[in-house]
């Protein structure tokens, strides 16, 4: 998606107060000068971003399964308890 794509979503996901999990794990692999954009980037938005990502696909770590989420901390704290 380009950033314009993300922008028009964004108007969507605020009108309506919705959650969006955001998978970025290919986030540093692009092709054709295409750059990562992140709807967390969005200031209007951003507290309603989770991002999940992982080490695997950017340094070649198949198999290892070492991943982090990225958000609001009142959804983190949450996460905590079933964790």
């Amino acid at each position: 998606m380009t950033k314009e794509d993300f922008e028009a979503l964004a108007k969507v996901v605020k009108k309506y107060d919705l959650m969006v999990i955001s998978d970025e794990v290919y986030e540093k692999i692009y092709f054709d000068g295409y750059t990562h954009f992140s709807m967390s980037q969005i200031p209007e938005v951003r507290d309603n971003i989770l991002i999940t990502n992982s080490f695997s696909k950017t340094y070649a770590m198949t198999g290892w399964r070492i991943g982090y989420i990225v958000g609001n901390k009142k959804y983190i704290s949450q996460m905590q308890k079933i964790q």
